[in-house]
């Protein structure tokens, strides 16, 4: 054929860094035991409700959006149970989160846990 001449195969193979990717995975096992240890607070929020906003001069603005705006800023995550929202912090940004949501805590949080 006419285009046999142009083609190229490359049969070489990289051989990888076994000890490296050893230390990676390490360090990753490592990295997911301390993310997946969290604190679950439980909140009950009726519908309607409102609170100040982040910042000094923050408006009402509606509480559940509130609550999803510092869950995202802490890297937490959402769920649901009957009645009310549950949401899941990493050990490591519960104070932050407890100092952004303070206002919320007083108000709505039903229960916590670790």
């Amino acid at each position: 054929m006419a285009f046999e001449d142009d083609l190229a195969v490359e049969t070489s193979a990289e051989i990888l860094d076994l000890e490296g990717v050893a230390e990676r995975r390490e360090r990753f096992v490592a990295h997911a035991a301390a993310a997946s240890k969290v604190v679950v607070y439980a909140f009950v929020i009726p519908p309607g409700a409102t609170v100040s906003g982040l910042g000094p001069d923050a408006e009402p603005r509606d509480a559940r959006g509130q609550l999803e705006l510092m869950i995202a800023l802490t890297g937490g995550a959402l769920g649901k149970f009957p009645g009310g929202l549950t949401v899941r912090i990493p050990v490591a940004a519960a104070a932050r989160f407890e100092e952004l949501a303070k206002t919320l805590i007083e108000t709505f949080l039903v229960s916590w846990g670790v």
